[in-house]
């Protein structure tokens, strides 16, 4: 660190840093010999010293600390990717026990109504983030076009028929279905291509889906105090308690977390993920890792 930059001006007011030095000089050549007594030009000289001193030392302590808090931040990254490595490494990954062929619908053992895209120590599965509320069941429901896609009014492959769960809103079992449609073909204040994906819903007594389909947020509070997140996603036989399938993921953010800005860390940590999956919109990730053991009924 040079010495304008101990004055505390950047490179656009160099000039003033170099005026400063050259008063500084100036003055402290007049504490040393203007004085007629040893006496007087030792003060004037500590008065120099002490007045001009005061802004490069303050500098060097300000540069001190924030070198050894970059030094601080950097040992402590490096510790929290050391831990999220050896959880991929061991830990992490998707297992497919079995596979059960021609399901028509299942029942979601939770419903996420939460997501969580900054707080570090909300233990709410930033990993598994998906759709919410509503939104969650309905991915279950939709259909692909011929190229594998989800969209609204998609036909080609078919979702689930029905999802039976508790809606948090009221604590109620209901059976979820869908249906279609498409306004535009009879009313003209809609386009005639507009097509409105439709949620129905039914009050049910008692669950009659045998598969299940639940998450767990399994990070630690160690864990969070590195930015890592850590996930579990099953799929249960409910009439035998056997775990089916299951994902285990971890996502750190190298960041760590908010800068001031609009940085999101939970949504930065999707690009340090395993399994990976993209920072893109990470919605129907639990539908896309169900089917592969409850394979959908055509």
């Amino acid at each position: 660190m040079g010495l304008i930059e101990l004055t505390g001006f950047d490179s656009l007011l160099s000039i003033f840093g170099l005026l400063y030095w050259a008063i500084a000089i100036v003055a402290l050549g007049l504490a040393l010999f203007r004085p007629k007594t040893r006496k007087t030009r030792m003060i004037a000289t500590a008065c120099v010293v002490l007045v001009f001193g005061i802004l490069p030392v303050s500098g060097l302590i300000r540069h001190i600390g924030s070198t050894q808090q970059a030094e601080a931040k950097a040992a402590h990254v490096a510790k929290g990717i050391e831990r999220f490595k050896a959880y991929c490494q061991q830990k992490a990954g998707i297992k497919i026990h079995r596979t059960v062929e021609g399901v028509e619908g299942i029942y979601l053992m939770k419903v996420r109504t939460t997501g969580n895209f900054n707080n570090q120590y909300a233990m709410t599965d930033p990993y598994g983030d998906d759709a919410l509320g509503d939104g969650y069941i309905e991915t279950f429901l939709e259909g692909r076009d011929q190229k594998g896609q989800f969209a609204d009014g998609a036909e080609d492959i078919p979702g689930y028929r029905f999802v039976e769960a508790i809606d948090p809103k009221d604590g109620k079992l209901y059976r979820f279905t869908a249906h279609i449609e498409r306004p535009g073909l009879t009313d003209s204040n809609y386009a005639k291509d507009y097509v409105r994906f439709v949620l129905d819903r039914e009050p049910i007594a008692q669950r009659t889906a045998r598969y299940g389909v639940t998450y767990d947020d399994i990070s630690t509070t160690e864990d969070r105090h590195y930015w890592i997140a850590g996930s579990s996603l099953r799929v249960v036989d409910l009439e035998t308690n056997e775990v089916i399938a299951e994902r285990i993921g971890y996502k750190m953010d190298y960041g760590q977390g908010p800068d001031g800005a609009a940085r999101q860390g939970w949504t930065y940590a999707r690009d340090n993920a395993c399994p990976s999956y993209s920072r893109g919109t990470p919605v129907y990730q639990t539908r896309d890792f169900t089917e592969q053991s409850l394979q959908i009924s055509k």
